[in-house]
């Protein structure tokens, strides 16, 4: 909610800025006229929320962003709350605090609660008002009750906190309440459990008058909020009226009949405004028979919707949201049933059935989900909380947590270096996440603020020629210097090194000088032949890209010298100083100048230099550059060997891509950006799979082939292979079929036309070809880094050039830019069958394990075919053909080598 913006603009459509409006009108008639302005409930708007928004407008003006840490405070004592009510309600204290500490991070991180605590809602103070309200009467269903302050306080507070936003919500609180208290005492009754305590049963009655009393104290408030509703709304409902029932007494009549006809109301809205989450809207019960009725589905609908028989219906940004977080719930809900075998305390049938009446009522009376899911969230948690607690009764009584407590502690006794390289692995993952979402949200603001035209296309192919350059030579070079150094610290004096290290960093500053003038030379010449268009401009982004290339290379150095050191974290997290550089001077200057999106890649890049040896420096080290001539020395065969081994491997990944881009120069303009930002999604994915391979899998190939064990790193390879591939393989499945959900929700806010979403979706689903034999192809090319065959990795990088170009060529013509990425993703799937061919020549996989890859590469083919000519039908082949029989040659696979450590 960034505070500049026009006042409102923060604000999503509907209550929010209703509230908004009156909230100013009211600050407004405050400045004028002082605080005697202040008014509660004169309207159905001026509830509590928009008095606390118009008292803040009026002090520090109208910004809707200013009501963020009121209720962000809301939202966290609530959070709180529900850590404390898990804790008293259960009697086994390690269960209530893993319970507790689950269902309050879940509160406080679920994506859909932004809706209330990041507008002027009133959900969040209804929600704490009610969490203390069920505290309060947990505390007097539990057996050691005694009276405190702190009860009452929190008894004023949580009906105060109620009426403050709802006053109607007053009388159904207690109605809800003494029903809930009813049941949970005729339980006791039946079971012969109850026990009359004086105390408790004289806090209960006091708390059930003063509630009433606070709803009578404020009724008319409440009858002016829910008047306006009904005036707004009446005369909108054709063909319904209330049929009045006899045996009925009239005063609980009225209620009824105010219930259903809010549900009348907006049900007829919603159908005229064309409301997508409206749900059983030509359901209007207008008697008491047919509300009675109605209830057993209306609980349905408050405990369970959205139903997963929709999840995939219009599918969006929110609805994936909700998706992901009915899953939690579900999961989490089946736990009720181990609750209520193990555990049926009168604090958790209270808990339970007050928040199933709400939840009925709400099911009832609110007609479209999304309203629903928002209204209905207190509740919707204390199932999830009371369901936690079950499971983990479940699971202690099954000795099943302190199975995996054992396992746990037997795997950081055994693994704890493994440990630490995985962990190590996901914060490395966690940075590249990071970084590509903020290159990814440069290359969207520039496509939406310039469209796709020339110019953006240079700048792409301008910065992508020296990226190649670093991706094949220097990052390689640094990988390859990290042993190098650590070996020198061991062998040398630590100032000795620094020499070498400023020796070393003049070397690499004079061969990339003389690299970035050769690169410029032959960019500027060779690019015009495929085509003329925008030569000048190509021409001075050139010079600021080999500027970035020469930069590049100190850069480098410093960070191999900081994972040499074990601040890995460090050199990771300053490399994000580039993309921030780059916004930040993209949105400030580069309105109408693309040239700011590579100054600001060149200038962060620069700070990224100068972090790097701020924290050098603590360790005496320069990144300034002095000739040592003993810095030419590269005799070192492991040096060497490793270097080229890491060239040679990232050689056709990079070029790849690089090829592609240079492809598209020829056709229309904006085709390099539609390839650019069509493959975003698979990049991240392969940039993901390959930090993750190098991170972890490289140095364990590489340890134990040097203990010998060539048997156990066959087998570990086949056995990774198909596990990345089967973690993949349902995301490629995924991408393939709902490539336009993908492009709209991604791509929807640039100003791009019908015709490039379409390009872009089909750029996408062809990417997404290629995934599974990624996986494998970085695999075994790291596979063949660790014996040291570089040799047969060159010949494949050669093979899956020429074919990238080949088949590239043959199909642009025909798909256009999708073409390109068709035929890219066609020959990783050329190099990696090609690869597993000299991996059974060569003895790395045997006959059987060949004949596997085929048949999972052949499954996949299959799959991805179906799928582009059926959509959605085709995902089913994902998940009921090819991922059970990777499944099966997994566990055969496991299998064998447990069998082969036995022996």
């Amino acid at each position: 909610m960034p505070t500049f913006l026009n006042p409102g603009n923060q604000l999503l459509s509907g209550d929010a800025v209703l509230f908004d409006q009156v909230a100013w009108s009211m600050a407004e008639r405050i400045k004028l006229h002082g605080w005697s302005e202040i008014s509660l409930f004169s309207n159905s708007l001026e509830t509590g929320n928009v008095v606390v928004a118009a008292i803040v407008y009026s002090i520090f003006g109208r910004d809707p962003s200013f009501i963020i840490p009121v209720n962000a405070i809301l939202h966290a004592t609530s959070g709180l709350m529900m850590f404390v009510l898990a804790f008293e309600l259960t009697n086994q204290r390690k269960i209530g605090l893993v319970a507790g500490l689950m269902v309050s991070i879940l509160f406080v991180v679920f994506p859909s609660a932004l809706n209330w605590y990041g507008q002027l809602h009133k959900d969040g103070y209804a929600i704490l008002g009610t969490l203390f309200i069920i505290y309060v009467w947990v505390k007097i269903f539990s057996r050691d009750f005694d009276f405190s302050l702190s009860l009452v306080i929190m008894s004023v507070l949580g009906i105060f906190l109620i009426g403050f936003v709802r006053p109607y919500a007053l009388l159904l609180t207690f109605v809800v309440l003494v029903t809930s208290v009813t049941c949970v005492l005729l339980v006791q009754l039946c079971s012969k459990r109850i026990t009359i305590d004086r105390k408790r049963s004289a806090f209960g009655v006091v708390f059930i008058v003063f509630l009433l009393a606070s709803y009578l104290t404020i009724s008319d408030s409440a009858v002016q909020v829910e008047k306006t509703i009904g005036d707004a709304g009446v005369n909108q409902v054709e063909d319904w009226s209330w049929q009045d029932t006899e045996w009925v007494p009239n005063k609980i009549e009225r209620y009824v009949q105010g219930a259903a006809t809010v549900r009348a109301i907006l049900a007829t809205s919603n159908v005229e405004q064309g409301a997508k989450s409206g749900i059983d809207l030509d359901v209007l019960p207008n008697d008491i028979l047919g509300v009675i009725a109605y209830l057993p589905r209306a609980t349905q609908i408050g405990m369970f919707s959205p139903f997963p028989s929709d999840w995939l219906d219009s599918l969006s940004l929110m609805r994936l949201v909700s998706i992901a977080e009915m899953l939690i719930y579900y999961s989490c809900a089946a736990g009720l049933f181990f609750l209520f075998v193990y555990n049926r305390s009168p604090s958790i049938l209270f808990v339970a059935i007050f928040s199933v009446f709400f939840l009925s009522i709400l099911g009832f009376s609110v007609v479209n989900v999304g309203s629903l899911y928002r209204v209905r969230c207190a509740y919707v948690f204390l199932i999830m909380m009371l369901g936690l607690i079950g499971w983990f009764i479940y699971l202690s009584r099954r000795q099943h947590v302190i199975n995996l407590a054992r396992y746990f502690s037997r795997l950081k006794e055994n693994g704890s270096e493994r440990l630490r390289l995985v962990f190590l692995s996901c914060s490395i993952m966690s940075i590249t996440l990071l970084s590509f979402i903020l290159f990814f949200f440069r290359d969207l603001y520039m496509a939406t603020t310039y469209g796709l035209v020339g110019e953006l296309d240079v700048f792409f192919l301008a910065l992508m020629i020296p990226m190649t350059v670093v991706s094949i030579g220097c990052i390689p070079f640094g990988a390859s210097f990290i042993p190098v150094f650590i070996e020198l610290l061991r062998t040398k004096d630590e100032s000795e090194v620094r020499e070498y290290v400023k020796g070393l960093i003049s070397v690499v500053l004079v061969v990339l000088a003389v690299v970035s003038m050769f690169v410029w030379y032959a960019s500027v010449h060779l690019i015009p032949v495929i085509s003329s268009a925008h030569t000048s401009m190509l021409d001075d982004f050139l010079l600021w890209g080999m500027v970035l290339l020469v930069v590049s290379g100190p850069v480098v150095i410093g960070n191999s010298i900081l994972n040499a050191k074990g601040k890995v974290a460090f050199a990771g997290v300053s490399q994000l100083a580039v993309p921030v550089i780059a916004l930040f001077i993209l949105y400030f200057w580069g309105e109408n100048n693309i040239k700011a999106g590579m100054i600001g890649m060149v200038v962060g890049q620069f700070v990224n230099l100068v972090l790097v040896q701020l924290y050098l420096s603590k360790f005496g080290f320069t990144l300034f550059p002095r000739m040592h001539w003993k810095a030419l020395n590269f005799n070192n065969m492991f040096f060497s060997m490793q270097y080229y081994s890491l060239v040679s491997s990232s050689f056709f990944l990079a070029l790849s891509v690089f090829v592609g881009s240079l492809l598209a120069v020829s056709l229309s303009e904006g085709a390099v950006t539609l390839l650019n930002l069509g493959n975003k999604v698979v990049l991240l994915m392969t940039g993901l799979v390959g930090s993750a391979i190098t991170s972890v899998l490289l140095p364990h190939f590489s340890t134990i082939i040097a203990k010998g064990e060539m048997e156990k790193a066959r087998q570990d390879l086949l056995f990774f292979m198909m596990l990345l591939i089967l973690l993949v393989l349902p995301v490629s499945g995924i991408l393939m079929s709902f490539p336009d959900f993908f492009v709209n929700m991604i791509f929807g806010v640039a100003e791009l036309t019908a015709d490039d979403l379409s390009d872009l979706s089909r750029i996408m689903v062809f990417s997404a070809i290629q995934l599974p034999f990624f996986t494998s192809l970085i695999l075994m090319i790291r596979f063949l880094v660790a014996v040291k065959r570089v040799s047969i990795v060159l010949l494949v990088a050669f093979v899956g050039l020429v074919a990238n170009i080949l088949l590239s060529q043959i199909l642009m013509p025909h798909l256009g830019v999708s073409g390109i990425a068709l035929g890219g993703a066609l020959s990783v799937v050329v190099a990696t069958i090609l690869l597993a061919c000299f991996f059974v020549v060569h003895g790395y996989f045997s006959k059987s394990s060949f004949l596997m890859f085929v048949l999972i590469s052949s499954a996949c083919m299959l799959v991805f075919s179906s799928i582009i000519i059926h959509k959605f039908q085709g995902l089913l082949f994902v998940v009921f053909i090819s991922c059970p029989l990777i499944i099966y040659f997994i566990k055969n696979s496991a299998m064998r080598a447990d069998s082969n450590n036995v022996e």
